[in-house]
């Protein structure tokens, strides 16, 4: 909920106005115009959490946090561009930031056989674009070491180098991922939380976390 000033003489800060919310007959908070708005336009008074089971009143402006919607799963094939040189990723048809969830592996030694993933939607519902940075890898999968992305941020592709002809087929290959994260500023994700290890077996099909 926010106030705008329209017009007149006095600023927003030295207005000394006051709202306050009700739930029926009783009031459930109260709020004052605090000065060190000053001549600022908008102030945000409150924000109404109606998420199942809270129905909370949050003073200022509270952001929904970023989740993965399950509901977007979708596929991406990547059976031609594993082969050569260049970056695969996946792209949101709605814009949101898009992270890997599975990987197609048809060989656990031939790198060109990783041949598509599984990715979902991460989600800000703030309607801004994601951020995305490309993070190198070198010096970590060739020693068989964790290659992870930024804390709170999450595979969108990689990038190899290469190619299904020259011989090479391990994942020392893959030289850089592209890791994007939801863009909310202050607000954006700044870890993952709870984190397992999901092992890769040798069959083929789909990997997934």
């Amino acid at each position: 909920f926010k106030v705008h000033k329209w017009t007149g003489s006095k600023t927003l800060g030295t207005s000394e106005g006051i709202v306050t919310v009700y739930k029926g007959a009783n009031r459930v908070g109260k709020y004052t115009v605090p000065p060190c708005l000053g001549d600022k336009r908008w102030w945000t008074v409150f924000t109404i959490d109606s998420s199942e089971g809270v129905n909370a009143l949050h003073e200022g402006d509270i952001l929904q946090p970023a989740y993965i919607d399950a509901a977007t799963e979708a596929h991406k094939s990547w059976s031609l561009s594993f082969d050569t040189a260049r970056w695969s990723t996946v792209t949101s048809v709605k814009g949101n930031a898009a992270v890997i969830t599975a990987l197609n592996l048809q060989s656990a030694t031939r790198l060109h056989h990783l041949d598509g993933v599984k990715y979902m939607d991460l989600k800000d519902g703030q309607d801004v674009e994601p951020r995305c940075e490309d993070v190198s890898l070198e010096g970590t999968l060739a020693e068989e070491q964790w290659a992870a992305c930024p804390a709170g941020m999450f595979f969108n592709g990689f990038y190899r180098t290469g190619s299904k002809y020259d011989g090479l087929a391990g994942l020392e290959q893959l030289t850089k991922a592209m890791c994007c994260t939801a863009n909310m500023g202050s607000a954006a994700p700044v870890d993952w939380g709870l984190c397992h290890i999901a092992p890769i077996t040798p069959d083929p099909g789909y990997k997934r976390c």
